[in-house]
């Protein structure tokens, strides 16, 4: 036998290749839902041609109802599953007796007949040992009938009509599955005259049944009537004892990255409480902008020295007696200084030069009075070398304006800064809006980027002695609602109750300890502990109960827990076996207070 599984978008060429490529004589084509092959009946009628010509028997198994029915109307059988066709190869009929094949399958309102099995009852058998085209017919008529004798036939005649199927067999035709049937004659036991014959039997068969019923139902009632007034009766009421579970100890872990609770990895989500924070400040500029000048005038150089001339080179530096720094702006030349005269009384002409001169120093320290700049450079001989400025100098200035710089800006913002941290703070230790329930852990609080009210970049080079600033910024802070891991204490505790008891409703309570804060997760440590009580079968206990003393039936009850057994009347012994006599209570959880809901125990 060669089962082949079809893809949905195999074509009539891919199935009926598959059975010309097989050598199995039983070819079984398995088709999904919504086949292709299945749209068209010419395809289902090629498949069978197909297997005609090359002797195979083919089977059809589809789970679409409308696949089925158009198979069905090409001749083939159908199945709706691989399990009913192997449930029809395993269900073989007996000798001498109506053949037990499956019933038809109804699809789309054609009846078809299920392909029989095969002789030895087992779909291993071709697998063993491919059976020849006779003996595979021999088979399926053998199977479809039973070669029985009647009372009018004979087994040759059973013998003449498997004889003609594998004629036909020979001949390269392959019977329609409702066709075996109808070749067997009525010494096979299955054609119209026993099927007449049978219907009067069966009129009388059910007759009788009716008949037997309604004698059945008196004595009942009767024997009934008479047992509740006659038999014993027992009372059993059975108060179940408690036990604790053992405490289920797990860590849970709260994370804000989590959106669902995840039972198998213990994570339960947390969340982000937001805390607006906001601060200002005015603060100081101590940048600068300086406007100064430095003073000018003009110096008069003298050279009184008849030996020789002088050149005063530019920048040269005269002072006042004060120290006060005067630069020449350009060089001067002082000519030698001339005798006239003769004898005793020569006149010296000295040589005058001005020169203009800027004060060395901006500021108003330049400013002085004429005659002050009198002091010349030390490599002059003073003696015949003078100088000195014949008005006083002027322009000296120095003026200051404060200034906004960089510097002062990333200050305001630093100790705007840290007033947002102590705002955080603050708020975290006492979260405004926090829900109900939950549990706001500080060590996870966090700032976000400050805002400035306006652009810095604008502050920078302003002249003001002072300026105002201010920044705002959201914080977070983690919280959890342990609403969650109560309910995972829950679940944890429901798979560890035994199979044969159940948890007591009410009684379990889950403790969480104290979270531990790692980053922005927080784990928790989880105790669970519940009651639990043995599970009680009404049914297999009654049964277990029946016959037994009360003695006995304590020592069976006692594994649930307090029992009292009270039999009527007092001269009987054991407990009655009918269900009728029998009165079983079982009463609840005895000894057990309310137990208030799972509830955690401390939270930081």
């Amino acid at each position: 036998m060669a089962i082949f599984y079809l893809d949905i978008d195999d074509e009539i060429t891919s199935a009926a290749a598959r059975i010309r490529g097989t050598e199995d004589l039983v070819v079984v084509l398995v088709l999904p839902a919504g086949s292709r092959i299945a749209t068209s009946r010419i395809n289902f009628r090629l498949l069978a041609r197909e297997a005609q010509q090359r002797s195979r028997r083919l089977s059809i198994v589809a789970p679409d109802a409308s696949a089925r029915a158009l198979a069905a109307t090409a001749g083939l059988p159908v199945f709706a599953s691989t399990m009913e066709y192997e449930s029809s190869l395993a269900e073989p009929a007996g000798v001498g007796e109506e053949a037990a094949a499956p019933a038809t399958v109804p699809v789309a309102g054609v009846a078809v007949q299920p392909p029989v099995p095969a002789l030895d009852a087992g779909p291993a058998v071709a697998q063993a040992r491919r059976l020849t085209p006779d003996e595979l017919a021999a088979r399926d008529v053998a199977l479809a009938g039973g070669v029985a004798v009647g009372a009018s036939g004979s087994a040759a005649d059973s013998v003449s009509s498997v004889r003609d199927v594998i004629r036909d067999a020979g001949r390269g035709g392959m019977p329609e599955p409702h066709a075996t049937a109808a070749r067997l004659g009525p010494s096979t036991g299955l054609g119209p005259e026993r099927e007449q014959a049978a219907t009067p039997r069966r009129r009388r068969r059910r007759t009788a049944l009716l008949v037997g019923l309604l004698v059945l139902v008196f004595l009942g009632v009767a024997g009934g009537a008479a047992a509740y007034l006659l038999l014993p009766s027992a009372s059993i009421v059975l108060t179940i004892r408690p036990a604790p579970l053992a405490p289920v100890d797990f860590a849970v872990t709260a994370d804000p990255a989590a959106t669902a609770p995840d039972a198998a990895a213990a994570v339960v989500p947390a969340t982000r409480l937001e805390i607006p924070l906001a601060a200002s400040g005015t603060f100081k500029s101590t940048g600068k902008r300086v406007d100064e000048a430095a003073a000018v005038g003009s110096a008069r150089w003298r050279n009184c020295d008849p030996t020789r001339a002088y050149t005063i080179p530019r920048g040269t530096l005269v002072r006042t007696t004060a120290g006060v720094a005067f630069a020449t702006d350009e060089a001067v030349f002082l000519p030698v200084a001339t005798i006239v005269g003769g004898g005793t009384k020569p006149t010296l002409t000295c040589q005058d030069r001005a020169v203009s001169v800027t004060a060395a120093k901006t500021g108003p320290a330049g400013n002085v009075a004429a005659g002050t700049i009198t002091v010349i450079p030390g490599q002059y001989n003073s003696v015949v070398i003078k100088v000195t400025n014949p008005a006083a100098t002027a322009g000296g200035i120095r003026n200051e304006f404060p200034k906004v710089i960089q510097k002062d800006v990333t200050a305001a913002l630093a100790a705007l800064g840290t007033q947002l941290d102590a705002q955080l703070v603050a708020g975290a230790a006492t979260p405004a809006g926090l829900p109900a329930g939950s549990t706001a852990f500080p060590e996870t609080a966090t700032r976000g980027t400050a805002t400035p009210t306006l652009d810095p970049t604008t502050l920078v080079d302003q002249e003001v002695a002072q300026f105002d600033l201010g920044v705002t910024a959201t914080g977070t802070i983690v919280t959890v609602d342990q609403a969650p891991i109560l309910a995972l204490g829950e679940a944890r505790l429901a798979a560890a109750v035994p199979a044969d008891r159940d948890m007591i409703a009410g009684s379990a309570v889950v403790t969480v300890g104290p979270g531990t804060v790692d980053g922005q997760r927080v784990r928790f440590g989880v105790t669970a502990r519940a009651e639990s009580a043995p599970r009680v079968d009404e049914s297999a206990l009654r049964t277990q109960l029946k016959g037994r003393s009360p003695a006995q039936a304590r020592a069976i009850l006692a594994a649930y827990g307090d029992a009292t057994v009270t039999l009527w009347p007092s001269w009987a012994t054991t407990i009655p076996t009918f269900d009728a006599r029998l009165d079983l209570r079982v009463e609840g959880v005895a000894g057990v207070s309310p137990t208030p809901a799972p509830s955690a125990s401390t939270a930081p």
